[in-house]
């Protein structure tokens, strides 16, 4: 979303800053399905990941629909006013990045990081047991 909105400062570069956006949110997709899958894993504790999926898949139609609306809502409030349009952006950015953050902080995802997985390495390779 950034891209598309430094896009139209920079015409001589609009297809490259534009193509560099679709690639941006093709990586940002690829994390999110990745970071979805291990959420899934978290709150399914009987074996009903996919329940949870099909749960989780209705709530994100409902808030998709829902941000959309508000979206268009906004676009009309903010037209033609370029400073308008940057101030809801940056502060909405702000809000997710925030929400996601904290709302994500409680859950104990079963990942490990670089420190556990180089004792995790050398203790396999120094006794061949886990």
């Amino acid at each position: 979303m950034l891209m598309d909105l430094l896009s139209p400062l920079f015409p001589s570069s609009l297809i490259v800053i534009m193509c560099l956006g679709s690639l941006s949110r093709s990586f940002t997709g690829v994390a999110s399905g990745a970071t979805r899958a291990a959420l899934t894993q978290h709150f399914a504790l009987a074996n009903n990941a996919a329940d949870i999926s099909a749960k989780e898949g209705s709530q994100e139609t409902l808030a998709t629909m829902l941000g959309m609306g508000l979206g268009m809502l906004l676009a009309q409030i903010t037209r033609g006013h370029a400073l308008s349009v940057w101030a809801s952006f940056l502060s909405l950015t702000m809000f997710h990045m925030y929400g996601e953050y904290f709302f994500v902080l409680p859950c104990f995802l079963n990942i490990q990081t670089t420190f556990e997985l180089t004792y995790l390495l050398s203790s396999y390779l120094t006794s061949k047991l886990l």
